[in-house]
């Protein structure tokens, strides 16, 4: 995987909670700490999204059910 470098500030609590977080679950650097961080994110905002897409999916179906009891038997076109 191709990786590119960034350069960060963080408050000095952020710093110490990053490093007890790399220690605690035995990660190797810093890096792998912040990259399993934006993959969280990023899971979370596709979970937001898949999830906003079956709200507007269940609203289209309720749309259509409603159209489709219109009285009309199945007529051919």
């Amino acid at each position: 995987m191709k990786t590119e470098k960034l350069s960060i500030s963080l408050p000095a609590d952020a710093v110490r909670f990053v490093e007890s977080y790399r220690k605690q679950h035995k990660l190797h650097t810093r890096s792998e700490v912040f990259a399993k961080a934006v993959r969280a994110l990023n899971e979370k905002d596709l979970a937001e999204a898949y999830r906003a897409s079956a709200h507007e999916n269940r609203k289209l179906v309720a749309e259509w059910d409603s159209t489709s009891n219109d009285g009309l038997e199945n007529e051919p076109w």
